[in-house]
């Protein structure tokens, strides 16, 4: 018999493609889902709440995306019933799933409710029947208070984690967002443990052993490679190497063990590059999908490539180096 090798057309995908917002939330909302079953008692699991979650879900990723007429009558209001609807599946599940794990971290594990005097005591939990070295997230909003001061940028340099099982201080990196101050850790927890760490004022500000003045220029820009300082173009960890590049962006990636890159030597196309690709509607969107048969796009297909436009760092501390790629697509 003829055999066919190649990309299978996953029709069924093209509808969870279309709303990539709503299938965010979706995707956190089976998270926190998964989650909450890992910390659950037996008979939390089995709560009416659990099910109505796994309920939601389902219809989300049911396959039904729109209505027959959401080519050719995209104004039809079944049409957009059915998508507001999708969404709506999306949603509800995301309440369910916030609500579900909530409840388990408030009475199993005593969880506070934001509030000023709060203290800055913290539970790291290791859901999982293994052991996991992972980073923790642990916040406090700009409204609370610590050790009695309303926190700055001034006094975030003396601001220490420390670990209240073992007295000793541990390795922090300190962000900020709209709402709160991100203070992030690297957990080491075995199985199922549950370690509690605590944020205080020290008396020294900590300093980055990394930096070197000199390599600095007065217009604040490192300009200066030197192996003291971390270069904006490579992105580096124990495990692996990422060299970035101002034209192509991911010039290569390397897992260090093997030494082994992990990027294709063949690809048309550099890693992460966005393609967007459009079919001029020459008869009416629906002969002109017809046309298209089995395949993603027409005869007459324009194809686009996102063009970089800058690399900008972020963040670069002990605990993450987070790097941005800006690109500019046509049709985005």
């Amino acid at each position: 018999m003829p055999t066919y090798s190649g990309d299978w057309n996953d029709w069924w995908a093209d509808g969870v493609g279309s709303t990539p917002a709503a299938t965010k939330i979706y995707r956190n909302a089976q998270r926190r889902y998964h989650v909450g079953q890992l910390l659950a008692t037996p008979a939390e699991k089995q709560l009416p709440t659990a099910a109505a979650i796994r309920h939601q879900l389902m219809l989300y990723a049911e396959h039904t995306w729109g209505y027959s007429s959401s080519v050719s009558e995209p104004w039809n209001t079944m049409v957009n019933e059915l998508s507001f609807r999708k969404a709506a599946f999306a949603t509800q599940a995301s309440v369910l799933a916030n609500n579900y794990l909530n409840q388990q971290l408030l009475y199993d594990y005593h969880m506070a409710t934001p509030r000023a005097n709060r203290h800055k005591t913290y539970k790291v939990i290791n859901p999982h029947d293994r052991a996991v070295d992972v980073p923790a997230v642990l916040n406090f909003e700009y409204p609370e208070l610590l050790e009695g001061h309303r926190m700055s940028d001034a006094l975030l340099p003396y601001l220490e984690v420390v670990d209240l099982q073992t007295g000793a201080t541990v390795p922090r990196q300190i962000a900020g967002t709209p709402r709160a101050y991100e203070v992030t850790i690297t957990a080491h927890l075995a199985p199922k443990e549950t370690r509690r760490y605590a944020i205080r004022l020290g008396k020294n500000a900590a300093v980055d052993s990394r930096y070197l003045g000199f390599a600095r220029g007065t217009e604040g820009v490192r300009d200066i490679a030197h192996s003291g300082v971390a270069s904006d173009l490579v992105i580096e960890t124990d495990d692996y190497e990422c060299r970035l590049d101002g034209t192509i962006g991911i010039a290569s990636l390397t897992d260090k063990s093997t030494g082994r890159s992990l990027l294709r030597e063949d690809a048309l196309v550099p890693a992460f590059y966005g393609v967007y690709e459009v079919t001029p509607v020459k008869t009416d969107p629906c002969n002109e999908r017809r046309r298209m048969g089995r395949n993603r796009k027409g005869n007459g297909v324009q194809r686009s490539l996102s063009q970089l436009t800058d690399i900008r760092t972020i963040a670069d501390g002990p605990i993450y180096q987070t790097v941005v790629l800006d690109f500019s697509l046509t049709g985005t």
